[in-house]
């Protein structure tokens, strides 16, 4: 049997609800006991409903206490609660869809920042082709049309030195921007070390 005054449920022969202490109903002549839905201002909340009262809702987001019968109810809440439960559940997934694109145009605008950036200091590096070109201009061509007999090799020597020099000057000045560079930019070195040898991977496969 419920209770008239708390909804809660209780043995047929209790005189008084466990819960709040409340005298509770007779029972009918047939020996059934009286539902909520047989007790005055204790029927379902829908509108025309006549199915037998199962609860009262505690409320979703504030006091509610409407009664509800199984078709109109979903676990302890009435179907007005659990509307509002359905729509703030569809909101939230918006919001998570909005907030996972905006997420996602705030790295896209971040990873172009860092290719933009990669780009830049790749441009400043030595590479092999450099150094090559640079020692057949300025180092085996000087030599050969100015150097004579044991000379050549020592103007070679110091052509050579000079590729080298020239070449540390240049890693130096890339890793100097890679610092610069890295400051706000958090993982900017994890992500030029990667785009760095992305590059080089594409030139030895056009090699």
């Amino acid at each position: 049997m419920f209770c008239p005054n708390c909804g809660a449920q209780n043995a047929d022969s209790d005189s008084f609800c466990a819960k709040c202490g409340t005298e509770l109903p007779d029972v009918l002549p047939e020996g059934i006991p009286l539902t909520k839905r047989q007790v005055a201002g204790m029927a379902c909340h829908y509108p025309g409903c006549t199915e037998p009262v199962i609860g009262q809702c505690p409320g979703y987001k504030g006091a509610c206490l409407r009664f509800y019968c199984a078709i109109h109810s979903v676990g302890s809440y009435c179907s007005v609660c659990v509307d509002r439960i359905a729509k703030d559940a569809a909101i939230e997934k918006v919001h998570q869809e909005y907030l996972k694109a905006a997420e996602l145009a705030v790295m896209e605008r971040i990873h172009q920042d860092y290719l933009k950036e990669a780009e830049s200091i790749w441009e400043k590096r030595l590479g092999c082709l450099h150094l090559l070109v640079g020692w057949f201009f300025f180092v085996l061509i000087p030599s050969l049309l100015i150097a004579q007999g044991k000379y050549f090799w020592t103007c070679q020597a110091i052509g050579i030195v000079g590729l080298i020099l020239v070449w540390a000057t240049s890693l130096k000045v890339q890793q100097d921007a890679i610092n610069t560079a890295s400051i706000g930019r958090p993982g900017f070195r994890e992500f030029y070390a990667e785009y760095a040898k992305q590059r080089r991977s594409t030139a030895t496969r056009k090699a």
